[in-house]
């Protein structure tokens, strides 16, 4: 049913805000994606929550479609050209804490745990996924801006990367 004053045929929509660790029940859905959450995870136990908290939430079949960050695999790539810097790494607990910024104007600062595509595997299994992959990289054409040199760059040391889970 549309909401009162809304159009015939409109679809509702309904923002949640929970803790992805403890992820109540909205679903099943048939996809969920996810933009960089995995990495902010403080502990194995909240990242494996996490995924068993999305999992729960998908039905047979369903897909999880996420963007993970890459700067474990790539521990020292410049990626300034592409507007992040990591300023720091420091030891601290399960995963690495990164210290880093957006290079806007004025820069932006933000902190995130350097999981690897490994940790972020082993937390889907354990939560369910039957399928766990990859996709790599793409990137538009070159152009004066960005020429092709610019893109093969980020193609081989890309600053994330697109993980598929099916249920």
């Amino acid at each position: 049913a549309a909401a009162s004053g809304a159009a015939p045929g409109a679809v509702r929509v309904e923002y949640v805000l929970a803790d992805a660790a403890a992820m109540p029940q909205l679903g099943p859905f048939d996809v969920a994606t996810a933009v960089y959450l995995f990495s902010h995870a403080p502990d194995r136990e909240a990242l494996h929550a996490m995924f068993r908290g999305i999992r729960a939430n998908l039905r047979p079949g369903g897909r999880l479609l996420t963007l993970v960050r890459n700067p474990g695999g790539f521990p020292h790539v410049d990626w300034s050209p592409y507007g992040m810097r990591i300023l720091d790494r420091l030891p601290d607990g399960d995963a690495p804490l990164l210290k880093a910024q957006f290079l806007t104007e004025p820069p932006q600062h933000f902190e995130y745990r350097e999981w690897a595509h490994a940790d972020f595997a082993e937390a889907a299994v354990d939560a369910g996924f039957t399928t766990v992959g990859w996709q790599p990289s793409r990137t538009p054409p070159a152009d004066r801006a960005r020429d092709e040199a610019y893109w093969s760059a980020y193609r081989a040391w890309p600053v994330s990367s697109l993980m598929t889970c099916t249920a």
